[in-house]
């Protein structure tokens, strides 16, 4: 999901009733190190 009012985006998963956020990340970076940063997660 993208924020509207800032450069962010927020990562999350939903398990039932249960929303983890996983990352919330700067999309002004480069797109390179933001595949590597959700790239580090455990699946």
């Amino acid at each position: 999901m993208l924020t509207k009012r800032f450069p962010f985006a927020v990562y999350y998963e939903i398990d039932k009733d249960i929303v983890e956020v996983v990352a919330i990340l700067d999309m002004r970076r480069n797109p390179s190190l933001i595949r590597s940063k959700l790239g580090k997660r455990k699946s």
